[in-house]
């Protein structure tokens, strides 16, 4: 321990303390070469309706069903990144883009953050100026796993996708697709 502020005043990128544990060396070890964390922050279904858990298997309750929805889309788009204006136009579909109506969706947007926070997961957002996007590899999700062609995932989907919100019907006919074999009705 007496060791312990010199050697952070030579910036060194980790500090193991004893007794020392093969976890803790290895934990280090990967934190050196930049290896992130494989542990799923949440844990995403969306065959059927949207629902979020924690890794322990608890349900994310959004404050707003609108932040609910939000988190949905970004899920949708499998990383790529949303501007403030998409974003009000996928939520507010029937209303023209208004000051009003970008603060109302800051407003969403702090929302789904808080939330996201109070479940440890809130580097599963990455947010620049005027533009938020989904970090995919932070979470486990039924729908991912299906693209990935995980068989188990490929099984599991019934034919309804995210089935409390219209934008995403046209997944719903991919999957379909994918399913049959590309087979047409």
């Amino acid at each position: 321990e007496e060791y312990a502020v010199s050697a952070f005043q030579l910036h060194v990128s980790g500090y193991l303390m004893k007794p020392i544990t093969a976890e803790a060396v290895q934990k280090e070890i990967d934190h050196i070469k930049g290896i992130k964390s494989t542990e799923k922050l949440l844990n995403i279904k969306c065959f059927g309706n949207f629902e979020v858990f924690s890794p322990d298997g608890e349900p994310v309750k959004f404050n707003r069903t609108k932040a609910k929805e939000l988190f949905a889309y970004l899920v949708y788009r499998r990383g790529s990144s949303c501007s403030i204006r998409e974003l009000a136009a996928v939520l507010f579909e029937d209303n023209a883009y208004s000051t009003k109506q970008m603060l109302y969706l800051q407003k969403i947007v702090s929302s789904m953050m808080q939330t996201l926070k109070e479940c440890n997961a809130a580097d599963v957002i990455h947010k620049t100026y005027n533009a938020i996007a989904l970090n995919g590899d932070a979470v486990d999700c039924d729908y991912y796993r299906f693209l990935n062609m995980d068989v188990p995932s490929i099984n599991a989907y019934t034919g309804e996708f995210m089935t409390q919100y219209s934008w995403a019907e046209f997944v719903a006919g991919y999957l379909d697709r994918i399913t049959t074999g590309g087979a047409s009705d």
